[in-house]
């Protein structure tokens, strides 16, 4: 172990270092300004331990815990540009140089220190820091990286094998490099040129001839030599610069490929996101694929509801004959005719097959020449897989061999695939969280037709009527589906209404009208404890109000024109008729014709004629009611075509049904019977 300081001596060559690099560096704070809050008043004079302590304490708060190793680096650096030591390192070669370095580099620091030979090229260094903390370990680090010129830059090797700051009793660096194919040549070039510098003071006894051949022949050696040293250190060199370039434009493929894996990510999120219908879905991570990825053609299969057949959900490229040979569903149930989607499917691997025409392993030899039947020369096939489970594949070829598939790519969309995966989950969650919510609106609305049977259906009737007056002003499907909630819920308040005020026969007193006059307002409060979100937050507005009056007549608020929100005055509409034309314990129903009239009345004081006109059109449009052509003129829209009227005495009745229409059966709800017969509502 040689000694150069005692420790506890100076610390000025390491403090000096760190000056010379944070004058280099961009901080906000000035090397000055660290200095005197370390305490230094002169840093070209001796620095104590305390005191270098302190500043390598202010200068980590200002540019990062990695002060000490930048200004190491900074300083190995520095040495490896001086133009002796590329003369010397060509001359002697990489351990005599390092040898040279490292002792100039530790000369007068506050260190023990040893050097020693431990193999061929290699080096170590051993370094004891006697001080209360080992502060320099990471400044000797960043010099030795900082030196890497020196072990001619390939296949270098820095190893720290103690550690000071980790508890040892020292800091130990293992510096090692490879032979380079131009140092055998520098080294008989040395021998050649010691020798002739030998051979120099035996000159003036040789002949004049002999003097010139020997400086010929010297001189010729050693500039041969070195001639084919520079040859082979450039070949060396531009091997080296090609396997950097191959390096680099593999990073920038990696890079671009991050890039493009980013950019995925983010749309398919969106995608996701902006999507509840799972079809809707489907299209738009289709889309999303088609546009960003380099293939001919995708396909995307999931599993049905039983998970006994795969189904054709989306794609882009195919034909339209390509797509009837995929769209028939496809058997997964186990035997000896399956398809051979079902077999990949079980494994539940993604494959990369790069030409479909060659021989594959046994396991990937049916599926391979399926898709070769649909015109493919090379394919991807990555599972979708949803709670750890594969419930679909994800199919992406090419027609012609214009490219290579790479392991890229299949990583690539590996990394989509769960993506997709909890984009279906979310899309299933969503469609049972909808249905359980309809579900829920339809057992309230049941509830409400559940107290008089003169009264059931009303709640349905009046959504019908609702829902087809908002189409018919072609409003948005959002807005229809809130208007749709709050037909269904509308009366909802009647539930605080006794049954003898509700079913009374006769003509209701003050108080009881006032009673009755309370529902809407009773069914605003309820419905505003359902935490309703977005658009549907208006529910409970609309259905509180949707016994307001255009002139301010009505109630609860007693709001008039444009003060009404939209939804109630449609509902109102669809009330207003459907409660003339249905029969009550108190009087019998009007005739569609004397309600279109009396409808059309109410639109100039009552009603809003917009809504009013919207709903005579839908009751045209779809038929709904047909009267005689001498009606009496309607002021707001056309005369209404000849027939029969089905509903001229309509009693509410509520019962499934199934009738036989030729060769097929229907089934259905019944929703009223009349004198003209049944009329049953079927999605048939």
């Amino acid at each position: 172990m040689r000694s150069l300081n005692r420790p506890g001596h100076d610390y000025g060559g390491p403090l000096r270092l760190c000056l010379s690099c944070l004058q280099q560096t961009k901080t906000p704070v000035s090397p000055e300004k660290i200095l005197r809050e370390a305490g230094i008043a002169d840093p070209a004079g001796p620095v104590g331990f305390e005191a270098f302590r302190r500043f390598c304490q202010q200068g980590r708060q200002v540019v990062g815990d990695d002060m000490l190793r930048r200004a190491g680096r900074h300083a190995g650096s520095r040495r490896t540009r001086a133009l002796s030591r590329n003369i010397l390192l060509g001359m002697a070669g990489p351990e005599i140089v390092l040898r040279r370095e490292i002792r100039r580099m530790l000369q007068g620091w506050p260190v023990d220190w040893q050097l020693q030979r431990t193999g061929e090229r290699r080096l170590q260094l051993e370094v004891r820091d006697h001080g209360a903390q080992a502060l320099l370990c990471p400044l000797i680090t960043g010099m030795l990286e900082g030196m890497a010129p020196f072990y001619r830059f390939e296949q270098a090797g820095l190893l720290h094998t103690r550690c000071a700051e980790r508890g040892d009793s020292s800091c130990r660096y293992g510096l090692s490099w490879q032979e380079q194919p131009a140092d055998a040549v520098r080294r008989r070039r040395n021998v050649l040129a010691v020798g002739t510098a030998a051979a120099l003071p035996a000159l003036p006894l040789l002949t004049p001839l002999q003097t010139e051949i020997f400086c010929l022949t010297s001189l010729g050696g050693l500039l041969g030599l070195s001639t084919l040293a520079g040859l082979k250190e450039r070949i060396s060199t531009q091997a080296q610069l090609q396997e950097q370039i191959h390096i680099n434009e593999e990073l920038i493929d990696q890079e671009n490929a991050n890039a493009l894996k980013i950019q995925l990510t983010r749309e398919l999120g969106q995608a996701v996101e902006s999507r509840t219908s799972r079809e809707d879905l489907l299209q738009a991570i289709i889309d999303v694929l088609a546009e960003n990825l380099d293939f001919d053609r995708g396909m995307m299969f999931l599993l049905n509801q039983g998970e006994t057949s795969l189904l054709y959900k989306a794609g882009f490229g195919l034909s339209r004959e390509e797509l009837q040979g995929v769209k028939p569903p496809i058997d997964v149930e186990p035997g000896p005719r399956s398809h051979p989607l079902a077999a990949v499917l079980k494994r539940g691997e993604p494959l990369l097959v790069n030409d479909l025409r060659q021989l594959h392993a046994i396991s990937h030899h049916a599926f391979c020449r399926w898709m070769t039947h649909l015109g493919s020369r090379a394919v991807l096939c990555c599972p979708i897989r949803t709670q750890n489970r594969p419930t679909g594949l994800l199919i992406l070829d090419l027609r012609t061999p214009r490219r290579n598939l790479l392991e890229s790519d299949l990583q690539l969309v590996e990394g989509l695939t769960p993506l997709i995966g909890i984009g279906l989950q979310n899309a299933r969650l969503l469609l049972q969280q909808s249905s359980q919510f309809q579900s829920i609106l339809q057992v309230l609305a049941a509830s409400i037709d559940a107290r008089d049977f003169l009264t059931a259906g009303h709640s349905a009737q009046v959504t019908e009527y609702a829902v087809g007056i908002c189409r018919t002003m072609a409003l948005s499907e959002e807005f229809t589906d809130v208007v749709r909630i709050a037909a269904m819920l509308h009366d909802y308040g009647k539930l605080a209404v006794p049954d003898f005020i509700l079913k009374k026969a006769g003509e209701l007193t003050a108080e009881e009208k006032a009673l009755i006059r309370t529902h809407p307002d009773k069914s605003r409060e309820i419905l505003e404890r359902i935490p309703f979100e977005g658009i549907y937050r208006q529910i409970p507005e609309i259905v509180g109000a949707h016994h307001e009056k255009m002139d301010g007549s009505g109630y609860p608020k007693g709001l008039k024109g444009e003060e009404i929100p939209l939804g109630a005055r449609i509902i109102a509409v669809a009330d207003f008729f459907e409660a003339i034309t249905s029969k009550r314990h108190y009087r019998e129903p009007m005739s569609f014709p004397a309600a279109l009239q009396l409808l059309a009345e109410e639109s100039l004081i009552h009603l809003d004629p917009q809504v009013v006109d919207a709903f005579i059109r839908y009751v045209n449009a779809n038929k709904l009611c047909l009267v005689d052509t001498g009606a009496k003129s309607l002021p707001v829209h056309k005369k209404i075509p000849a027939g029969i009227d089905r509903r001229r005495v309509r009693i509410p009745c509520r019962t499934q049904v199934s009738c036989q229409a030729g060769n097929r059966v229907l089934a259905g709800t019944s929703a009223n019977l009349s004198t003209g017969g049944i009329y049953v509502a079927t999605d048939q």
